[in-house]
């Protein structure tokens, strides 16, 4: 059997490389019934068969974050401007929350390494320290101990970076695609 929107007015089937997702209704009953209620079809029975397509999300693909707007399916033909500019608007929201909650605990985490290497700095033993990177000598004072602690936690706080640049070009890849769709 194929996939079809279940929406009302909406005629997707999959088509391969059409770039429009399926997404059968969820398990859980709750969000479940939000899904019908979001649909607006009074006769609405979702089976394993029920499909909605991505066109009706507005990030165009569900989420399984309970604070995103696209928890709930909200684009429809039946829903009014009004509510259809609203629902845009709660995901720009809650992509500007996401970014600034990401920033907060990059900083939190620079301001412990901070903090970890400005103790590790008024507590050394003036051991001599071969650097990895050069191969020379330098006098510290800071253990060896605390220096590799110090490289651990460096180590960490790249990845986050890594991690977040890479979301963050996750984020500008779909709203350019997405404002070119529209």
């Amino acid at each position: 059997m194929g996939k079809s929107c279940c929406a009302v007015g909406c005629s997707n089937r999959f088509r391969k490389g059409s770039g429009v997702n399926f997404y059968r209704f969820p398990e859980d009953k709750e969000r479940k019934l939000r899904w019908i209620a979001a649909v607006g079809r009074k006769d609405l029975m979702p089976t394993k068969y029920t499909w909605l397509c991505s066109d009706h999300f507005i990030s165009g693909s569900k989420s399984n974050d309970p604070l995103s707007p696209d928890y709930v399916p909200s684009v429809f033909a039946h829903a009014s401007t009004s509510l259809k500019q609203k629902a845009v608007e709660d995901m720009a929201r809650f992509k500007r929350s996401a970014d600034v909650k990401k920033r907060r605990q990059e900083n939190t985490i620079r301001e412990e390494v901070a903090r970890t290497l400005l103790q590790l700095s008024d507590t050394g033993n003036g051991e001599e320290f071969c650097e990895p990177h050069t191969g020379t000598g330098t006098m510290t004072d800071m253990s060896t101990i605390d220096i590799e602690k110090s490289f651990t936690k460096q180590a960490e706080l790249e990845t986050l970076v890594q991690e977040y640049k890479h979301e963050l070009k996750a984020i500008y890849i779909y709203e350019f695609e997405h404002k070119l769709i529209q």
